[in-house]
């Protein structure tokens, strides 16, 4: 046990880390205390405890040797958000066991090893295929056949743009039409998604109002759809309802959705984190939950890549056309 005075040294100690509520809370259930992300004298006796065991210093202190010793994904996981620290996948992997894992890539990722991608524990990837109605995405061709050949299943997306520098709206089905005809015969395994970026949703917004920009991505969809057979999911942000779109939005409920929500404190997964948190209305198929990914193959584990994270226990939520996600 730890003397009064080793006690406050250790409190002292503890409160000059800069570790949130929610890391503190993880430490107390590591050492087997109230986790109620405070940590004060009877949390530096239980470390101190802890710390023996794990043969380390037994001051209460609880510095990054001892964060090493706990071993702990999910806390490392927690840690590493706060401090704008890469994600690497092995922590992603042993704090959400059970969940499928995929990425979404582009050029940006470059040449990508998809034997070792597979090898690391991802299981799917989304592609970006087109912009606008003109662009492809350089590495589109390479990535959808070497995606293929690694047995990896594979969806893809087009990030729409919505209206010019100029002003003028963009129009849908050109963009649509285009992205058919990129992907051809072979649609993939996963679902085709329209890529919705808040700035843009908030440009067309201020143009035409909530009702004009839902119609617009309705018009899309619904391109798309008559041309595949299958509704396209949507790839946007909770924000975008919260700060323009408003109710409008719930005539976009019935696509599959793939929100993006960086939460400071992805783990666990839990009411406090998921995305439905900030509109329960709307039920998710895939969560983008760190644009800070590091995958072997990517660059050497070295390049950044968006981690993605399905509702569920296998793909299903993310097969093409999957239906109602209301």
């Amino acid at each position: 046990m730890l003397n009064d005075q080793q006690v406050q040294s250790a409190k002292a100690y503890n409160s000059t880390r800069e570790y949130s509520a929610g890391a503190w809370a993880r430490i107390q259930a590591i050492v087997g205390v109230l986790a109620d992300g405070k940590p004060g004298g009877q949390t530096a006796c239980a470390v101190a405890d802890a710390q023996r065991l794990l043969e380390v210093v037994a001051d209460g202190k609880c510095g990054p040797g001892t964060i090493r010793a706990f071993d702990d994904p999910g806390l490392r996981l927690l840690l590493s958000t706060e401090e704008g620290d890469p994600h690497p996948i092995s922590d992603v992997l042993e704090a959400y066991p059970g969940r499928p894992l995929v990425i979404d890539i582009s050029y940006h990722q470059e040449r990508i090893d998809w034997p070792r991608v597979r090898e690391a524990g991802v299981d799917g990837v989304i592609v970006k295929a087109t912009q606008a109605s003109t662009y492809v995405d350089p590495q589109f061709n390479e990535n959808w056949l070497e995606t293929k050949r690694s047995g990896l299943p594979r969806g893809s997306y087009w990030y729409a743009t919505l209206v010019k520098p100029d002003g003028h709206r963009k129009d849908p089905i050109a963009q649509c039409q285009h992205y058919f005809e990129t992907l051809g015969e072979d649609l993939g395994e996963l679902a085709m998604f329209i890529d919705l970026e808040t700035k843009n949703l908030k440009a067309l917004y201020d143009d035409i109002g909530a009702a004009g920009a839902v119609d617009w991505v309705l018009s899309a969809s619904q391109c798309l759809e008559k041309l595949t057979g299958a509704r396209p999911g949507l790839y946007w942000a909770a924000r975008s309802i919260r700060e323009f779109l408003g109710d409008e939005a719930l005539r976009l409920r019935d696509h599959q959705q793939w929100w993006a929500r960086y939460p400071r404190v992805p783990w666990p997964l839990d009411e406090r984190t998921e995305p439905s948190k900030h509109d329960e209305r709307f039920s998710w198929a895939m969560w983008q939950y760190s644009c800070r990914g590091r995958v072997e193959g990517i660059r050497g584990g070295k390049k950044p890549v968006d981690l993605n994270l399905v509702n569920g226990t296998s793909l299903a939520p993310l097969l093409r056309g999957g239906g109602d996600f209301a």
